[in-house]
């Protein structure tokens, strides 16, 4: 064929596509939305398994982990785990003598840097109120170590990392824009961080967030030098020494940057070091140190925790991806079966013409391309516009990632090819049938008529169809009613209409909290217009984060929850008190009280709780403490609505003056929303006390909706997949049973002419649609019960088989099925027997 031929052809399937838009709209959309959701979703997948932070050979650097852990020494934002070859406990941190002791094994290419996370800083700028920033305490070597790239300035390095050296920071990229809107002048900008006067020294590239971005702690908003925490963190310094010299105090992490091969060597060495060190401190002798070894650990990945939870959320994300993906196919084909089917009048009439059958498959072709086409330009557009939409709402679903969720061309590209490959394939089915020399014939297999082909292809894909759709449609029925289970669930406190906002104020040089600031910012929280109550609290409700303490009650010693407050916080939270009082301002002088909810009443003591005494017990350095139990508040949920709530203990937030409480959450019940209150609560706190931020603004309504994040993505996917499915299914339906009308329109005319009934007309075209339903739902059934289990860390309440359920999505979908066919069926039996007896 001539070029001009094939351009000729390309505006005929051009004008029928646009006399159908229908057919084409739906074509397009199916294949666009089926590319572009597999696309964002294996792109997230992989930021969140693969991805390595954007340093320099990320390969090489390792932390280094150390077991087995040793009773009595102490840990601060450590996680650890067991060892595959011991099955023993290990820890991530290390005290700094022991550090030490390893940087005694540098050599050339081996390099070695710590760092230490720390509690919230506020960041003050001249003449601007103080901003929340999270971060790390890094000594000299650490950026030389990790080597992130720099968008301006530089890294801090050993003569930064000086008790008596002029304290320099380097930030983040998110936080010099949210801050500085990316001016330049932020470079040598004098601040204040937690009251010390500094410069920032340097500012890393954007998607660089820290060693744990997002996963076992915060992004990590400004790195400060390690050798300044007794400034930037009194709190921390034991009252007998440094942490500095202190051996029994885990605090820094090792991170070790080795080339490839050096990891078995590094880790003897390493074992020898620690075990020389912990006999050197006295911690153990030389027979009990023989166990301690060293495993490095890959750090490519910074400090993010692939829990099996996460695993199995990308396992269901990959396979409601790829359903959709091949839902999207399998509807296109039986699109374009369904087309080639109604055209054989004309193919017939072509090749009678004078028509090659490679002329007529060509068509076929260029019918197909052009829809693969245009459905994998949208795919791809819709990938793109949608991604950090997608990302957030994904990441939000299977936990943190890596770093940005970046479209990976090759993903993109294999998914467009296998849509491209499916979308040929279904229009060249077709082409191959109807261009035979047998369907020629069927123009003149009698007047007027035409032999209807069975169309046993298109309807197998129409039943797989609805095999697939009935899966998504019971998961996300499970997980609908999750969510309503959830939100049924007696807290035992008022979340509506309360705020929440956390302070992080600075420990005093002698480390002790700072309580009369925390005392005015709480008397000026309470004079803001429309607050009605307002108090604080150690850690926010529903937030996934305890504290705990020891305490000792009739005599038996136990470890158990507890939350330190501020006066009247169960009036705030809307808790309703079972016996006694509350916590109140006198409770912060005399003797010392608690106050229980009815789990620890019943669990700590023998009888009535009122009035008695328990001790919290020591901790380090810090004295036992003895209370007495003045309230009993009703049992609320501490870390999860899922929890059952725990026995808790709240203490008045003021005797923890020498534990060195790293922040408080201010709760403030007030009629007006939350984005109202926002700015005159900032304004406040920046008068009681300019030297401090607020950060996590947000409701409580909006904290608990925060920690359903993966149940409410996971329903919203599974119930937009599924719905996109059985549409799909119910459109490619209702065009079987029409093109299945057509050609018995005269076979149905003659029935009606001898006297069939409506109902029996409606049966005779409906049983077509019934029967693929039910082979649909015959595999649809097993399927969902099959991949229920997937579903059972998610649900609450209710079982992944769950009858009710499986029952409600089966009549869901033989109900939308036999409506498909129903109207097709309702215009087949409204047919005047004469005109359709004469149609063909």
């Amino acid at each position: 064929m001539t070029a001009r031929g094939l351009l000729t052809d390309i505006r005929h399937v051009i004008r029928r596509l646009v006399a159908s838009p229908s057919f084409s709209l739906v074509a397009v959309l199916s294949l666009g939305l089926g590319i572009g959701a597999n696309t964002a979703v294996v792109s997230v997948a992989r930021a969140a398994l693969f991805d390595t932070l954007p340093i320099e050979r990320p390969h090489e650097l390792s932390f280094v982990f150390w077991g087995p852990r040793i009773d009595g020494l102490s840990g601060m934002y450590s996680d650890g785990g067991l060892d595959p070859a011991t099955g023993k406990q290990m820890s991530s941190n290390i005290s700094f003598p022991a550090y030490q002791e390893l940087k005694q094994l540098q050599r050339p290419g081996v390099s070695l840097g710590a760092f230490t996370f720390i509690p919230r800083t506020n960041v003050v700028i001249a003449g601007r109120s103080a901003e929340g920033a999270t971060g790390i305490l890094a000594d000299g070597t650490f950026f030389n170590v990790v080597r992130p790239p720099m968008a301006i300035g530089r890294y801090l390095t050993p003569s930064d990392d000086r008790p008596s050296a002029p304290l320099a920071a380097v930030i983040s990229y998110d936080f010099w824009q949210r801050v500085f809107a990316g001016a330049v002048t932020a470079l040598d900008q004098s601040v204040a961080i937690n009251g010390i006067p500094g410069r920032i020294v340097g500012v890393t590239a954007r998607g660089f967030h820290g060693m744990s971005p997002g996963g076992f702690r915060p992004v990590t908003d400004i790195t400060l030098p390690l050798a300044l925490q007794p400034l930037l963190v009194p709190g921390w310094t034991p009252r007998q020494g440094l942490l500095f010299t202190d051996p029994h105090t885990l605090w820094v992490r090792a991170v070790v940057r080795l080339p490839e091969g050096g990891g078995a060597t590094f880790e003897q060495m390493a074992s020898a070091s620690l075990r020389a060190q912990l006999v050197a401190a006295g911690i153990t002798d030389a027979q009990g140190a023989a166990p301690t070894y060293a495993r490095l650990r890959p750090a490519g990945r910074g400090v993010n925790l692939d829990t099996a939870s996460m695993r199995r959320s990308i396992i269901i994300l990959g396979m409601v991806s790829a359903a959709m993906l091949v839902v999207a196919c399998l509807n296109l084909a039986g699109l374009l079966l369904a087309r080639g089917l109604a055209r054989q009048r004309e193919l017939s009439v072509r090749a009678a013409l004078g028509a090659s059958r490679w002329q007529l498959m060509q068509l076929a072709l260029l019918e197909s391309t052009l829809l693969a086409g245009a459905g994998g330009a949208l795919g791809i557009g819709l990938t793109f516009v949608s991604r950090d939409l997608l990302g957030r709402m994904l990441s939000d679903g299977i936990g943190p990632v890596v770093g940005e969720v970046a479209i990976d061309g090759r993903i993109l590209a294999v998914t467009v090819g296998f849509s491209v490959v499916a979308a040929l394939a279904a229009g060249l089915v077709p082409a191959l049938r109807l261009s035979s020399r047998r369907m020629h014939a069927s123009l003149s297999a009698r007047p007027g008529g035409t032999t209807a082909p069975r169309h046993r292809l298109g309807r197998a894909l129409l039943a797989v169809q609805i095999a697939i759709s009935l899966p998504l449609l019971t998961g996300a029925g499970l997980l609908l009613r999750t969510l309503h289970n959830l939100t049924r669930v007696d807290l035992g406190f008022r979340p509506e209409s309360l705020v929440t906002f956390r302070v992080e104020v600075p420990i005093q040089p002698d480390g002790t909290v700072a309580i009369p600031v925390y005392d005015r910012i709480l008397a000026a929280v309470r004079e803001v217009p429309g607050v009605r109550a307002a108090s604080m609290i150690e850690n926010p409700l529903i937030s996934g984060v305890q504290s705990s303490r020891t305490v000792i009650a009739d005599g038996a010693k136990q470890a158990v929850p507890t939350n330190a407050s501020g006066p009247d916080v169960f009036e705030a939270l809307g808790a309703r008190l079972v016996a006694g009082r509350g916590l109140e301002t006198r409770d912060a002088t005399g003797p010392e009280s608690v106050v229980l909810n009815e789990t620890a009443a019943r669990r700590l003591f023998q009888g009535p709780a009122l009035g008695r005494e328990l001790t919290i017990a020591a901790t380090g350095d810090r004295p036992a403490r003895v209370a007495r139990v003045v309230g009993i508040v009703a049992d609320m949920h501490y870390t999860s609505v899922r929890s059952a709530p725990p026995p808790t203990v709240f203490d008045y937030y003021a005797r923890h003056a020498q534990e060195s409480l790293t922040g408080l959450t201010f709760i403030v019940r007030s009629d007006q929303p939350a984005p109202l209150l926002e700015r005159p609560l900032r304004a406040a706190v920046a008068r009681a006390s300019p030297a401090t931020g607020i950060t996590a603004f947000r409701s409580q309504t909006a904290q608990i909706a925060q920690t359903l994040g993966r149940e409410r993505v996971f329903a919203w996917l599974l119930t937009l997949v599924g719905a996109f499915g059985l549409l799909l299914a119910a459109i490619g339906l209702y065009a079987v049973t029409a093109y299945s009308v057509a050609q018995r329109t005269s076979e149905i005319g003659v029935r009606l002419a001898l006297g069939a009934t409506t109902g029996r007309v409606l049966w005779l075209v409906l049983r077509q649609v019934a029967g693929i339903s039910l082979v649909g739902l015959a595999v649809g059934v097993p399927a969902a019960l099959a991949a229920g289990p997937l579903l059972r860390a998610l649900l609450f309440g209710l079982a992944p088989s769950d009858a009710p359920t499986l029952s409600i999505a089966v009549v869901t979908v033989l109900s939308i099925s036999l409506l498909a066919g129903w109207i097709p069926a309702r215009r087949a039996a409204a047919l005047d027997p004469l005109t359709a007896i004469r149609r063909d």
